[in-house]
């Protein structure tokens, strides 16, 4: 076995004993939502819109009728586990396509600095769909550079059926394509995208039009304001360290930062506002996919902080 191989197989045995770590700390940090508990997404039966996120409880719910002596906590863990393991060698390739390969990789683990924070840290429920949601975006971002759109169409459908915010790699195409196609291919492929998310978010509320709960989306920007303005919540001191900061590393890098990574930054402020309306403030995991938005160019920050830096 060469050096080489032997360095790569170090570093996928560190990558999952981080993801194993990670995933231990969440979910012994946060709780199971009781409107949507692993029993209940193993077997269909969560609140809309938890079921609507249907990916992981399908692939939980397959596993159960072959083991059904396997308890849906489990499942779920060790799914988890092998979606952040996934999440950094994604990530670790994403990356080396703007920087060397070592750099990569060692970057790849940055990915796990603000998810702690939004998941351990600051984390309520336990949603493995979210953590799905930092992998596919992540994915849909490393096919959008190398331009494999048949693979990518392919990803944005999986990643639908794992949570309604694979909208936002529609966002992504745009702005990271608009350069490299047609404006009438750019429009056909918004509208065929935005199409598909349709047919599947349909269907889906179609099949489980006899759960309980609210539709997909739920207006929650009265909630957030007033949780802003009210000093007894901590939704102040998560709109302040939501992320750990990562992206306070962006501006010291931004010369060497690529130009694929600062178009993407223009996805934060509709993502912002889109969350803000839907979603509660205090549950910082709803900003999933900015995850990598935030660590792309945080990186170069970082770099060039360590760069400059005597130590």
């Amino acid at each position: 076995m060469t050096t080489s191989a032997c360095k790569q197989i170090v570093l996928l045995w560190i990558f999952l004993l981080c993801a194993v770590a990670f995933t231990s700390m969440y979910f012994d940090r946060s709780a199971e939502c009781p409107a949507a508990t692993f029993d209940k997404l193993g077997s269909f039966t969560a609140n809309r819109p938890f079921q609507f996120r249907v990916l992981i409880p399908a692939l939980v719910h397959v596993i159960q009728l072959l083991y059904p002596f396997v308890p849906s906590r489990e499942l779920f863990f060790v799914l988890n586990v092998a979606i952040v393991f996934l999440l950094l060698v994604i990530s670790a390739a994403y990356f080396s396509r703007f920087t060397d390969q070592r750099t990569a990789n060692l970057s790849a683990f940055l990915m796990l600095y603000p998810m702690v924070w939004n998941y351990c840290v600051f984390g309520l429920y336990v949603y493995v769909s979210d953590i799905a949601a930092i992998l596919f975006f992540t994915m849909g971002l490393r096919l959008l550079n190398d331009r494999r759109y048949g693979v990518y169409y392919l990803l944005f459908g999986v990643a639908t059926l794992n949570r309604e915010t694979s909208c936002f790699l529609t966002l992504a195409f745009v702005l990271t394509q608009w350069s490299r196609v047609s404006l009438r291919a750019l429009i056909l492929h918004g509208l065929t995208q935005a199409a598909l998310w349709v047919v599947l978010k349909g269907a889906l509320a179609h099949v489980f039009a006899s759960n309980g709960g609210p539709d997909m989306f739920a207006l929650c920007w009265r909630g957030n304001v007033a949780a802003l303005l009210d000093e007894g919540t901590r939704a102040r001191t998560i709109a302040a360290f939501a992320f750990g900061c990562v992206w306070l590393l962006i501006p010291f890098g931004w010369k060497e930062t690529p130009g694929f990574m600062k178009r993407l930054l223009w996805i934060v402020p509709p993502y912002l506002i889109g969350m803000f309306l839907v979603a509660r403030i205090g549950e910082v995991r709803a900003f999933a996919e900015l995850t990598p938005v935030f660590v792309g160019p945080a990186i170069f920050g970082l770099r060039k902080i360590a760069r400059d830096t005597t130590w």
